[in-house]
């Protein structure tokens, strides 16, 4: 017969000193793990930079604007563009007939009564030397067989040259007279949007776009058939990019630099995040006062393809430095 060999069970205090270690062994794995765990974290808040927050608020401005005035009295033919109107430089923005006075006082200004009395002055001077010059060489002919006395020719010599000396004073003062009075026609050519000329002063005229951009502004007033005063009419501005200008504190001056990026939020488009970069900041402070504290203007560029940003808006302007 085969022996049967009897093993005891584990007693119940050999099964609780078993679970005792084991748990023991499980908290200790597991302090290690956290452990090691707060050793990375330690490690990786080391090497990760600290950033700091720069805020500032600022406000929209396009990036390049020209004023158009109205330059003389005259009443509105046409008005071509609205608000928001994209325009290229040269394009016709509104029509105005000149006032009659206005158009009189023009073509004195650019033919004015003094080159007038010149001319007549001039050739009043010229025919006084082409006779003097005739008696000349009259008096020269009886000179020369002893029929006039030589003290009568030099007398003519002297007046002739006097002549000769007045006539070329009047030439140069007629040279400085038209040369100003090209100057005007240069101007108002300018200002009027037409061709014009000594005799040619048109009584319709245009105001034309100064630049390529868009029409951000119109004078109330403007509008056909209203009669406007000399003063502002249009304004035009380029709209993208845009232009934040801002002043800081002397502090967050020295954090920045040009090239900086920034993050942009605009209170009336929300849950819009816009992009800008720093192109400017100034040097000096318009305040010397030591009692109050120094801003610095800076300025950031945002672009603005959709033309979401406008004029006037105000600007939260958001920066991380080291």
């Amino acid at each position: 017969m085969p022996k049967l060999i009897l093993r005891s069970r584990p007693s119940q205090l050999n099964r609780t000193c078993f679970a005792l270690l084991a748990l023991l062994a499980a908290l200790f794995a597991a302090f290690c793990l956290g452990a090691a765990r707060n050793a990375l974290a330690a490690e990786d808040k080391k090497a990760a930079p600290k950033f700091e927050e720069v805020v500032f608020q600022g406000k929209l401005t396009v990036s390049l604007k020209r004023n158009i005035l109205i330059p003389y009295l005259g009443i509105i033919t046409e008005l071509k563009v609205n608000p928001g109107d994209k325009v290229k430089k040269g394009d016709v923005l509104v029509r105005y007939r000149l006032d009659p006075k206005v158009v009189a006082e023009l073509r004195r200004s650019v033919s004015p009564p003094a080159i007038r009395d010149l001319e007549v002055r001039m050739a009043q001077t010229s025919n006084e030397l082409a006779g003097l010059r005739s008696k000349y060489r009259e008096v020269e002919q009886l000179a020369k067989q002893k029929m006039a006395s030589s003290q009568s020719q030099a007398s003519l010599s002297q007046s002739i040259e006097a002549l000769e000396r007045q006539l070329q004073a009047l030439h140069k003062q007629q040279e400085v007279y038209k040369q100003s009075s090209q100057d005007d026609i240069v101007a108002l050519k300018d200002k009027l949007g037409e061709d014009i000329s000594y005799d040619r002063i048109p009584e319709e005229v245009k105001l034309r776009a100064p630049i390529d951009g868009h029409v951000l502004w119109i004078n109330s007033d403007l509008r056909q058939d209203a009669q406007m005063d000399p003063g502002p009419g249009l304004v035009i501005g380029v709209m993208d990019p845009m232009v934040i200008k801002a002043s800081i504190f002397e502090i967050e001056a020295s954090r920045l630099a040009p090239g900086d990026k920034a993050q942009v939020t605009i209170a009336s488009i929300p849950d819009k995040i816009f992009e800008a970069s720093v192109t400017r900041i100034n040097w000096a402070t318009p305040n010397t006062n030591l009692g109050q504290p120094s801003y610095y203007e800076i300025e950031l560029v945002a672009p603005n393809p959709n033309l979401q940003l406008k004029d006037g808006y105000k600007a939260q302007v958001t920066m991380k430095r080291k």
